[in-house]
């Protein structure tokens, strides 16, 4: 009940909180008319094309009174790629952030002028997040899977290689926000994870800060070039980047000063002929159109590769990894490895104490049967008070026998073997070498001494007084009916052979079960 009701309030705090408030003006929200008066066509490089989204007059930031951008007046021009540049801190992210409408602190008139605009955007953050699933999942996400336009993504983003050196493909775990893959492989995912999203608005925060120069150049050939999929697309693309030297393929540019205002806004031979910021960064145009030459030679027909060497599902993985010999009968030395963290005094101890609660529990009930003959037959060899009083013994040592156990396994045993287990837990993780905290999951590590050491402590010495108890008081029940009915004994190998198979089945089971439960719980 205490957990429960922990959990009602975490979920309570969770229901207070403030709901989040789209200060975008779209179809869904306003009416037709005032999207009309903010959306006008927006022109440039000579071309007419629709705004998919315009900012009038904006003031965007974290805290009240604090603004990480003022007087925002743009148009970001639909199937189009929009490059936002500027210095280190200059805003670009939370430009990212108030055209998703995520901004807490605004005043601006934000309008989105196209349907798809407010209702299915991909976004692609500088901070790649990932759940503990398979690559496939990370990309896939809520999507329904379409293998061609899965395909696709793998081979835009350069993942194909990659996946072919992992054990399992694209149904390799990546772990706590992608715990076993690169930085830059991190990148590529979720950069697929935006690109297989069916929406034709994706906005990029800086995604490429991770990857080396080739693969960096490579990647946004296929993914952002003049041949690139997003073009094949017809799709709207807003890339905030560091990398000025993909300038020369934007169609329409914002430079942010470091202020958070508008430096200057519209298409690279515009800006460079005005000689302000976009000029002064030096950009080496002969430099990009040369490799934009090469890139009509790339050979993007590795699909084909791709679909005979794709990973497994993660269906024969998963079943392979639950048919392990061990996850069924379980490991002899975890067992032997906690009985010597009780200490062999305690053990012997807590067996003879045992053994004495299983006869004495069971031997009253003979004694009475020695009691009420006696006292039934001619000449009573006893008296009355002889059989209560040993009788009442044999139930002061029965207590005495499961207090003394008890106490031995809840004060001593405990003790001992916590002490002993969290000391080298914590003495092996301070020890662990690097490797280990970049291929184990944080979760793992933390569930190490908190749900593992609760479990040890708490559970396992309770079932393991359950366990003792209920054999010491089955042996000694079976000794009573074995002296008083003999026949009935002929059938305890029977009996036996009948709990060992639905042992054997019920553990192979619930074992399995148990452990898919911690490894569950264990991101959390």
């Amino acid at each position: 009940m205490l957990a429960a009701f922990s959990c009602l309030e975490r979920i309570q705090a969770f229901l207070e909180k403030d709901s989040r408030i789209d200060f975008r003006l779209s179809k869904w929200n306003s009416s037709k008319s005032d999207i009309e008066s903010d959306c006008s066509e927006f022109k440039d490089q000579g071309e007419t094309a629709q705004s998919v989204i315009s900012i009038a007059n904006g003031n965007f930031g974290w805290e009240a009174n604090k603004y990480s951008l003022r007087d925002i007046n743009i148009e970001v021009p639909t199937s189009r790629l929009t490059m936002v540049v500027g210095p280190i801190a200059s805003g670009k992210s939370t430009l990212c952030k108030v055209l998703l409408g995520e901004i807490p602190v605004h005043e601006a008139r934000v309008s989105m002028c196209s349907d798809f605009g407010s209702r299915k955007i991909g976004y692609c953050d500088q901070t790649p997040y990932l759940s503990n699933t398979s690559i496939r999942v990370s990309i896939i996400g809520f999507s329904p899977f379409n293998e061609l336009r899965y395909k696709e993504v793998i081979e835009a983003t350069m993942l194909e290689s990659d996946l072919s050196l992992l054990p399992g493909g694209d149904a390799t775990k990546v772990g706590s926000n992608g715990l076993s893959l690169s930085g830059g492989q991190k990148q590529r995912v979720s950069m697929a994870r935006a690109l297989y999203l069916d929406s034709n608005f994706l906005i990029f925060d800086d995604i490429m800060s991770g990857l080396d120069a080739n693969t960096e150049e490579q990647v946004f050939r296929r993914v952002f070039g003049p041949a690139g999929l997003l073009r094949r697309r017809n799709s709207t693309v807003v890339l905030c980047t560091h990398t000025i030297r993909h300038l020369p393929s934007a169609d329409h540019i914002i430079a942010l000063r470091a202020d958070g205002t508008i430096a200057e806004q519209g298409d690279y031979q515009r800006l460079m002929a005005e000689g302000k910021y976009i000029h002064s960064l030096g950009i080496q145009e002969t430099d990009y159109i040369k490799s934009g030459e090469s890139y009509t030679t790339i050979d993007v027909g590795g699909g084909k590769k791709l679909i005979d060497n794709i990973g497994p599902t993660i269906q024969p993985f998963a079943t392979s990894y639950l048919d392990q010999k061990d996850r069924m009968m379980g490991d002899p030395t975890v067992h032997r490895h906690y009985l010597a963290s009780l200490g062999k005094k305690s053990i012997l101890a807590f067996i003879v104490f045992g053994l004495g609660w299983g006869f004495f529990y069971n031997w009253g009930n003979i004694w009475l049967e020695y009691w009420s003959k006696d006292v039934s037959s001619a000449h009573p060899s006893r008296s009355n008070s002889f059989y209560i009083g040993l009788y009442a013994l044999f139930q002061v040592s029965y207590l005495a026998s499961l207090f003394f156990c008890f106490l031995v396994c809840f004060r001593t045993m405990i003790q001992s073997s916590g002490t002993k287990l969290h000391r080298n837990a914590l003495s092996t993780l301070i020890t662990a070498p690097l490797r280990f905290f970049t291929t184990t999951d944080t979760g793992v590590i933390t569930n190490l001494f908190s749900q593992d050491m609760t479990l040890i402590d708490h559970e396992l010495p309770m079932a393991l007084s359950n366990l003792a108890m209920d054999t010491c008081n089955a042996i000694g029940m079976a000794a009573v009916i074995a002296s008083s009915s003999p026949y009935l004994a002929i059938t305890y190998p029977f009996i036996f052979v009948i709990l060992y198979g639905i042992q054997k089945f019920y553990l192979r089971t619930s074992r399995q079960l148990r452990l898919l439960d911690l490894e569950a719980k264990s991101p959390l």
